[in-house]
């Protein structure tokens, strides 16, 4: 068997001070625009950061054909005396081509094995701040820690912790004080004994004084498992989970890393999730040849609804169905000939709108074998749209707008359990 692998991409440049003289162990970031949290935002592509040597040079490795965007972070600050007045000082997180506003950053577009270059920049200074307030939990407790993540555009994804006093302990009274933040885009996130909170926060060049951080335990949602006859699925338990939450770091982890909610299924296949925090979708882990159908609380359907309770509150007797009666679609990709061709990627998405979202068990895409043929295996019986473009974006099925621009184009399919699903799908050049 012989694999022809295609060469990944590459972005090299220099970052700089404010007098043009190269900085070294700068954190450089590539960002690409995804659809996270219900929103299309940048967030950090994987694998995909790399710190400048001492030249100040940075070279970012292993990058997919796609749009980025770039972000330089350093940690360092110093002193300014001026008027008798010491300011400190340091460097904001500073988008390619030497902005801290991320609308004014600037889009790279790279194609298969291409190499920008010359991506050169200069970081931007400002005063760091004083951040400060207080942090107790739902009993009037203090919590335990704060800390400050810095974020990326939007608060998709935490790139990396804030050094220095990025961490402090709440005192005995409930009060904070984070010193020496540089301007930029944070999440401060308190933790205590079962109870956590975050709040984002915008740095510029004025103190921070006043914020009150309220933890919370969450709220809980509990039910059963059971398949489309009323019986426990067949299947080993070990291999099913339920979960609540939230996609993106921030708002599924507690301080210190732990889930931010807790589940637990039962011998007898009723569950609980608690300690989730805002709105969540309810996620059932299932093996090959498993799917979640409906979750039913009170005759509503809620398996493609984000759902939230107050805190403290349970979403009891949900009745979580799942199916192994599943359909299959399988197809070969043309040419305008209606020639088989073996390049593009097929997206598969339901007919109706409201199943587009993050992660739906509805949106599938796939390449295809060497013969153009495809096939996708395991999807709920149901109507659904059907194409092969060029090329897509990792990810960018997530997003319900990206979706939209593909229905006019795409085939109409209606997927049945026990029956050949057969399609041709002409490869589509999108702009």
């Amino acid at each position: 068997m012989n694999l022809a692998l295609p060469r990944m991409s590459v972005i090299t440049g220099r970052i700089t001070d404010e007098a043009g003289d190269p900085v070294a162990d700068v954190l450089v970031t590539a960002l690409r625009p995804v659809y996270v949290d219900g929103l299309r935002q940048l967030a950090p592509d994987v694998s995909s950061s790399a710190a400048t040597d001492s030249s100040g040079d940075y070279r970012l490795t292993g990058l997919s054909p796609g749009t980025y965007s770039l972000l330089a972070t350093f940690n360092d600050t110093w002193t300014v005396t001026q008027g008798g007045t010491d300011t400190q000082m340091g460097y904001a997180p500073t988008y390619f081509p030497g902005t801290s506003n991320v609308a004014g950053a600037k889009r790279l577009t790279l194609g298969v094995g291409q190499e920008a270059r010359n991506t050169d920049f200069s970081l931007v200074t400002g005063r760091t701040v004083t951040v400060s307030g207080t942090a107790f939990d739902s009993h009037g407790r203090p919590l335990q820690n704060v800390v400050v993540l810095q974020v990326s555009a939007g608060g998709s994804a935490a790139i990396r912790t804030f050094g220095g006093p990025g961490t402090v302990r709440v005192t005995d009274d409930g009060t904070f004080s984070i010193r020496n933040v540089p301007p930029g885009d944070y999440q401060l996130l308190a933790g205590g004994r079962d109870e956590s909170a975050n709040i984002p926060i915008t740095v510029d060049s004025a103190d921070i004084t006043g914020l009150a951080l309220a933890g919370s335990a969450g709220w809980s949602i509990s039910g059963r498992i059971l398949t489309e006859d009323g019986n426990a699925p067949a299947v080993a338990q070990r291999l099913v989970s339920v979960s609540a939450a939230r996609p993106g770091l921030l708002s599924s982890f507690r301080f210190g890393g732990t889930p931010a909610y807790d589940q637990k299924l039962n011998a007898d296949w009723t569950f609980s999730v608690s300690g989730v925090t805002g709105s969540a979708r309810l996620r059932v882990g299932l093996p090959p040849g498993w799917m979640l159908k409906a979750a039913l609380q009170n005759g509503r359907d809620i398996a493609d609804t984000p759902i939230e309770a107050e805190s403290g509150k349970t979403l009891a007797r949900v009745q979580v169905i799942v199916t192994n009666q599943l359909a299959n679609v399988s197809g070969q990709i043309t040419d305008d000939k209606g020639a088989p061709i073996a390049d593009g990627t097929i997206v598969i998405f339901p007919a109706e709108p409201s199943r587009w979202y993050e992660n739906s068990r509805y949106v599938r895409a796939a390449r295809p074998n060497q013969a153009g043929r495809f096939e996708m295996t395991g999807l709920l019986p149901d109507d659904y749209l059907a194409i092969a473009v060029d090329y897509v974006e990792q990810g960018n099925w997530n997003d319900p707008e990206y979706l939209e621009s593909l229905r006019s184009r795409a085939r109409a399919v209606t997927l049945s359990v026990g029956r050949p699903n057969n399609v041709a799908l002409p490869l589509v050049t999108l702009p």
